[in-house]
């Protein structure tokens, strides 16, 4: 047997060196993410212990890898040190929620198969797929703007050599 965390831990030094490499974050996440959910879907709807077992690889090998990408997302598109601090801290504070709402999600009186966890769980990866597929489209429209000059205007007022953090035509979203 193939224990999952292993599979989980390649996938993500594979996902987060080929991340930086490419300077790209939202299609690992959209696809680790998909992965996960495939996981999910196979938990839900088979009761054989082999099947789920491959769902649980499936589960941890997109699970973990995704959340280290999205984990460095917002430290790559915020320029600042106070404001990447702050999104960084929201990020992780809103994140630990995830914990308090497990809690109530995996009953004791639910298992073994956990539907109403396993179902939330589903729900929040496809979700997340929707949001980061829609936030690569947002932010390489703005890239292409910038690119365009079309932010040019905010040099209006301002000294070139001036650095205006992410507000600054110069500046490019990591996608």
């Amino acid at each position: 047997m193939v224990p999952p965390y292993s599979v989980a831990t390649v996938l993500t030094l594979c996902v987060a060196i080929a991340s930086e490499k490419l300077k790209i974050r939202a299609p690992f996440i959209v696809s680790t993410s998909a992965l996960a959910a495939v996981g999910y879907i196979i938990f839900i709807s088979s009761t054989r212990p082999g099947v789920a077992y491959f769902g649980t690889i499936l589960a941890a090998a997109g699970i973990y890898p995704s959340v280290a990408i999205v984990l460095s997302w917002p430290a790559n598109n915020v320029s600042g040190q106070t404001k990447r601090a702050t999104a960084n801290a929201m990020q992780i504070s809103i994140g630990n929620l995830g914990a308090v709402l497990g809690i109530q999600l995996y009953r004791s009186t639910d298992g073994p198969r956990f539907f109403v966890g396993h179902s939330c769980a589903l729900g929040y990866l496809i979700t997340n797929v929707v949001v980061v597929g829609t936030l690569w489209t947002i932010l390489r429209a703005e890239n292409a703007r910038r690119d365009r000059g079309g932010r040019d205007d905010r040099f209006t007022d301002v000294d070139e050599d001036e650095w205006l953090g992410d507000d600054d035509p110069r500046w490019r979203f990591q996608t």
